[in-house]
């Protein structure tokens, strides 16, 4: 039985990528999470030789998954508590892939914000950062198949290599009050958490102008109206539409303000339904904003 699940299994994967792998679980102790050598550290090997383009996104999850389930003896796993995290690591490294494989709400959502960045940034040529991409950075992606000069931020669990196969510059980091926003000429972001009030800050400080779609991570009272007090506190120019907040005061009038509330509203047909979902991740934490 073991033969057969093991041919199956072959044929999902090339021969060189399962050759790596093993090797690496044979010379290092790989842990769930946490760890030098982690489940989320053999995702980015295994990345780089398994995901050279957009296609090949989908499904790899699936093989990912079922390279780890097969070869759970190799982990540092001894009770099944142990074994069930590294499988949850492994669902957490893949679950914005299976997002965007399998959730139409998903993908809808990502297609809707790329319509408006469309809309929005006409110049393609024009140096974007995205804020809080997401361990894979579908968003960004797109933008990089239609042409942006885009570069990616957040804590990524794909490898350099394969980023750039994809096309995506990228900055293993999260955008703080310390981020420089200087080389860019416009910051966005989708429901960048904790960030939003730093990409705030530091937009302001830097004449750059920025669009950012809120979500409520962090907010005083969990909701997304939750930001409006705080955020024109620190941007005084700061304007809403729905869940969206822009300020396009310093763009040197390539972004046309005036019409940038219709644009938001044509394009993207998931702002409402998200405004009244109230979606985020964590609670708000006064001593955060001591740093703005």
């Amino acid at each position: 039985m073991e033969d057969i699940v093991r041919d199956k299994y072959v044929s999902w994967i090339k021969p060189e990528t399962e050759k790596v792998l093993l090797d690496e679980l044979s010379r290092h102790e790989y842990v769930a999470d946490g760890g030098e050598y982690d489940v989320a550290h053999l995702f980015g090997i295994f990345s780089t030789f398994e995901i050279k383009k957009k296609s090949d996104l989908c499904g790899a999850q699936k093989k990912f998954r079922h390279f780890v389930n097969i070869n759970i003896g190799m982990f540092k796993a001894s009770t099944p508590e142990e074994v069930e995290r590294i499988n949850h690591s492994a669902r957490f490294c893949t679950e914005n892939i299976t997002a965007y494989s399998y959730s139409g709400r998903y993908r809808r959502a990502l297609e809707n914000y790329l319509k408006v960045i469309k809309a929005v940034v006409p110049e393609k040529k024009d140096s974007m950062l995205d804020v809080g991409s997401g361990t894979i950075p579908f968003l960004a992606i797109l933008l990089s198949e239609e042409g942006y000069n885009v570069t990616a931020m957040d804590q990524f669990v794909l490898s350099n290599e394969c980023l750039r196969n994809l096309g995506v510059k990228s900055l293993r980091e999260f955008f703080t009050s310390r981020t420089r926003v200087g080389d860019y000429d416009i910051v966005t972001g989708r429901r960048p958490c904790t960030a939003i009030p730093h990409i705030v800050s530091r937009c302001s400080s830097e004449k750059k102008p920025y669009m950012v779609k809120l979500c409520t991570c962090n907010s005083p009272n969990n909701k997304i109206s939750g930001w409006r007090n705080l955020l024109r506190d620190i941007d005084p120019d700061i304007q809403y539409v729905g869940d969206y907040i822009y300020n396009f005061k310093f763009g040197d009038g390539k972004y046309d303000i005036g019409s940038t509330e219709d644009k938001i509203v044509n394009n993207d047909e998931t702002y409402e339904e998200e405004l009244r979902a109230d979606n985020g991740c964590y609670p708000f934490d006064p001593e955060m904003y001591d740093e703005l």
